[in-house]
């Protein structure tokens, strides 16, 4: 799983399907949505268009602020370089995959 920071964020959510987990370590959901989140970069490891990615929000809360976040975990999903879809609070792995493969598969 690709860890997001200021030098690699805009090259690593600039091309493809990329679904960033902004996250704190204090987090009680945040926590309990890691395994989760674990699960998903494995289940997608060999493709070659998603990438799953994660962001500390209280390392990088600028990044988190720029971003509009306001509640954790907050998971963004980015095409190509801009965020088409925002999901805040905890979620299922199942709606989160479906997420990822229904943008991939969009034109």
């Amino acid at each position: 799983m690709i860890e997001l920071n200021k030098e690699n964020f805009d090259k690593e959510t600039k091309e493809g399907v990329v679904l960033v987990d902004v996250w704190a370590p204090w987090c009680p959901p945040c926590r309990a949505m890691g395994p989760i989140v674990e699960e998903l970069s494995e289940d997608f490891k060999d493709d070659d268009v998603i990438k799953v990615t994660k962001l500390n929000a209280d390392e990088y809360m600028d990044i988190a602020s720029s971003l509009g976040v306001t509640g954790l975990p907050t998971f963004l999903l980015y095409k190509n370089g801009e965020v088409i879809s925002k999901k805040v609070g905890m979620t299922t792995k199942d709606f989160l995959t479906e997420m990822l493969n229904n943008a991939k598969n969009a034109e």
